[in-house]
């Protein structure tokens, strides 16, 4: 009988263990890859892709669409934040001759911003596959916080 007891015991730690990994990974999990940007017919560029980009010096604009409390707990560096809710009115400050990257946590905002920018006349746009959770996930991407009252 004892043992009974030992064994549910263990059998409910076990399980707690796996239900807490799993919402841990899903909630870490991007939800875009290469085969969805693709086949949404999105212009991507995966994480390396950006590394590889910033790091030859390559002239772009990249956009980080989240709220502003997020960016400035971290983002890519150089990335200018205009959160997807004000893209129809800080669009105009980008130059639609320029190749844009944009990115948000995990895509469906930089999908957004990449439909509305395209109906704009935009056509040099990327969307960074993944967003900052692959950034961060996939290459182990710097993000840079801004202090209080910073662009940057």
């Amino acid at each position: 009988m004892k043992d009974r007891y030992v064994l549910a015991i263990v059998a409910v730690v076990v399980v707690g263990i796996i239900v807490v990994e799993v919402k841990r990974t899903v909630k870490e999990t991007p939800v875009t890859d290469l085969s969805v940007v693709a086949e949404d017919q999105y212009a991507g560029v995966s994480s390396q892709g950006l590394l590889d980009k910033m790091k030859n010096g390559d002239n772009f604009v990249m956009v980080d669409l989240r709220r502003p409390d997020e960016y400035k707990a971290g983002h890519i560096r150089g990335a200018l934040n205009i959160p997807i809710g004000d893209i129809e009115s800080g669009y105009s400050t980008l130059g639609s001759d320029s190749e844009i990257v944009l990115y948000c946590n995990s895509g469906p905002w930089s999908r957004q911003a990449y439909k509305f920018l395209k109906d704009k006349g935009f056509r040099k746009l990327k969307i960074l596959v993944n967003g900052i959770v692959g950034w961060k996930w996939e290459v182990n991407g710097e993000v840079v916080a801004s202090p209080q009252g910073s662009k940057e």
